[in-house]
């Protein structure tokens, strides 16, 4: 009973938190759409923010990767789940705080959120296999992950929502408010198991072996890259959409664009990945990765449509079927790739393969949001930016022909 209730109390936190942390990312940017509609903020200065956030909040992804994986299997992941919260909640009272004394404070704040974030997320899915049998294993995934992309869904919208119809700083408490009832949930939980014989320096060692054993597998490697142009790509989207939105909105009607309307594109495009994703299951046998360049194209050329559309007036249902359209290409391109290297990895190293898979996915979506970031400090237009990236995109994937599959297990 309290194994079942340990579940059913994670996949509420979870909601909850992702969808604070969702939320929180409309929030800190409401400001700059409003500076935009008066004037007062240029399309240069809305893609600066955009990408500084990103950067600072992927970058513990990064440095910390080993330190999260050693305390989700050194200490109990019900508490991990809490520090994470706690964490998080500390983030944002830094933001809440840059209100009043500078507003830097808020990229520090955001840093520190995804600091949480980080240790989060790999204690919600390996606290899993202590908390559920294991022959409903694969539905209690399912289940997290249907959880989160809806969190996702509602906490971009709501968050829109708010900064449109209340302060920042009432905003921010809200949020505050999330954190805090999803960390007390995870105080709820039964106390799963710790294992105090793992060593720090030991789980560094073994995060860098196996970073070292896939690149020399030329299949694994071209997979990975794979993935990570995913990521790259996704980053480049999330630092522009903004200032894209602004100006294709503003073009197709004269009324003051609203964050809420700037949400609703992200969900669009969000809406598409998960319908190319679903696609990708009934089209592709598991392995087969001989379209994934094709797909991998297809997202780089709607990215140029979407860089041409800026400033020419296109009607809401163009641009809804445009946004839709780039997340089924790119939902049919990453989902081969990640279904390949999870069937092809030896079931005792996936979690070490997984975990260099988020190392590298993060490492593309810092050098993405960092190409945007010195575009933009460059004066280049939000047009000139996309253009970029996905010229970027087009010329990685020219070099992405995936080796055929070894029968040497990996």
């Amino acid at each position: 009973m309290k194994i079942a209730n340990n579940y059913r109390l994670l996949l509420i936190s979870q909601f909850i938190t992702a969808f604070g942390d969702n939320a929180l990312i409309a929030i800190i940017l409401g400001p700059l759409t409003f500076g935009y509609n008066v004037g007062k903020v240029s399309e240069q200065n809305v893609n600066e923010v955009n990408a500084i956030l990103s950067i600072v909040f992927f970058l513990p992804y990064i440095v910390i990767a080993p330190a999260a994986g050693f305390f989700n299997d050194r200490f109990p992941k019900t508490r991990v789940l809490f520090a994470g919260n706690i964490i998080k909640l500390i983030g944002v009272g830094f933001c809440l705080f840059g209100l009043l004394k500078n507003l830097d404070l808020h990229f520090a704040g955001y840093y520190i959120v995804g600091i949480g974030a980080c240790i989060y997320s790999p204690a919600k899915y390996g606290i899993l296999p202590e908390i559920v049998s294991k022959d409903k294993l694969v539905k209690a995934n399912g289940y997290v992950e249907m959880l989160t992309l809806a969190a996702i869904l509602g906490g971009l919208w709501a968050g829109g929502k708010i900064i449109d119809s209340i302060s920042q700083d009432r905003a921010y408490l809200f949020v505050i408010l999330l954190y805090m009832f999803s960390g007390f949930l995870t105080v709820l939980m039964e106390k799963t198991s710790s294992n105090p014989e793992i060593r720090f320096f030991e789980s560094v060692r073994d995060f860098n072996k196996n970073l070292k054993a896939i690149f020399r597998s030329p299949r694994l490697i071209r997979i990975l890259l794979g993935t990570g142009i995913f990521w790259f790509a996704g980053a480049g989207l999330r630092s522009t959409l903004q200032s894209w939105g602004l100006n294709v909105l503003n073009s197709a009607d004269s009324a003051m664009v609203s964050n809420e309307q700037l949400a609703l594109l992200k969900i669009w495009l969000a809406l598409g990945i998960i319908m190319g994703s679903g696609l990708a299951g009934f089209i592709h046998r598991t392995g087969d990765l001989r379209a994934v360049r094709i797909y991998g194209w297809l997202v780089a050329g709607f990215m140029f449509v979407l860089s041409y559309v800026m400033g020419r007036g296109f009607s809401h249902v163009t641009l809804i079927i445009l946004l839709v359209t780039e997340g089924i290409s790119a939902g049919l391109y990453l989902i081969p790739l990640n279904a390949a290297l999870q069937s092809e990895i030896d079931r005792s190293n996936l979690g070490k393969a997984i975990a260099t898979q988020n190392f590298i996915d993060n490492v593309a979506m810092v050098l993405s949001s960092g190409i945007v970031l010195i575009l933009s400090g460059l004066a280049f237009s939000t047009h000139s930016v996309l253009a970029i990236l996905a010229s970027i995109i087009a010329l990685i994937v020219v070099f992405l022909k995936v080796p055929p599959k070894s029968n040497n297990a990996q």
